[in-house]
């Protein structure tokens, strides 16, 4: 789990922290690594979404990841995507130096502090990959608060959920996401790793909190508030 602090519109600056934690993660033989929602941007990035030279910026960038990281290693981090005239808020897949698998976002939230219907056409496809014997589901934040992005990736027979987040911090909120996740985790039986964002932007804190809940929904594992850090997750969920 990589909790990072991200500069919205420093696409450059965000690669090379998503880099360096990256080398510490190869350092340690980790196998996989995951990292927030829209990590390579910033969130939330907003009009610059709109400028076609600050996409093209984003593709360069994940072109230089896929060439540096090392063919062993598994990296999920969420960036925007483009097909045509189409913008949405993806999780990428990189694995021997490709991208292995894209998940578009399906739920993009029009409330308070986000306006993602703006700027992002929504997913309709459901992501589950196998990974060191384990079949890996992948959402994006408010997919897990509306229930039927989470619902059909249990029907895909995922034994984890992997859910990329840029939660903003509110008070109450973080009991409100382990009641949710808990919810999931027992509705389910399902493994659930929820990565968030750190750092400030603006009016909007995020206060990470990142965990992993097991299938009886208790948390096996949390990283602090308000702090960039990484953990190393080596032990089975019991």
């Amino acid at each position: 789990l990589a909790q990072i602090n991200l500069c919205v519109g420093d696409i450059s600056a965000n690669t090379k922290h998503i880099i360096s934690y990256i080398e510490k993660a190869r350092a340690n033989s980790v196998d996989l690594i995951v990292f927030p929602e829209l990590a390579v941007t910033g969130y939330p990035p907003e009009d610059l979404l709109l400028r076609s030279g600050f996409i093209k910026q984003v593709e360069l960038h994940i072109d230089e990841l896929c060439k540096l990281l090392p063919a062993s290693l598994v990296v999920l981090f969420g960036a925007p995507s483009a097909s045509s005239d189409t913008l949405f808020n993806s999780a990428y897949c990189i694995h021997k130096n490709k991208i292995a698998h894209l998940y578009h976002k399906q739920s993009l939230p029009n409330y308070g502090v986000f306006d993602e219907n703006r700027y992002f056409t929504a997913g309709d496809k459901t992501l589950v990959f196998e990974h060191q014997g384990r079949r890996i589901g992948v959402l994006i934040c408010e997919d897990a608060w509306v229930g039927d992005p989470l619902q059909r990736t249990c029907q895909l027979n995922a034994d984890l959920i992997i859910s990329l987040n840029a939660s903003p911090f509110q008070s109450g909120k973080f009991q409100q996401r382990l009641d949710l996740y808990r919810n999931h985790s027992l509705e389910h039986s399902i493994e659930l790793l929820y990565v968030n964002a750190v750092g400030g932007q603006d009016e909007l804190v995020f206060d990470g909190g990142s965990f992993l809940m097991n299938t009886n929904g208790s948390i096996v594992q949390q990283l602090p508030f308000f702090e960039d850090c990484q953990v190393l997750h080596t032990r089975p969920c019991d």
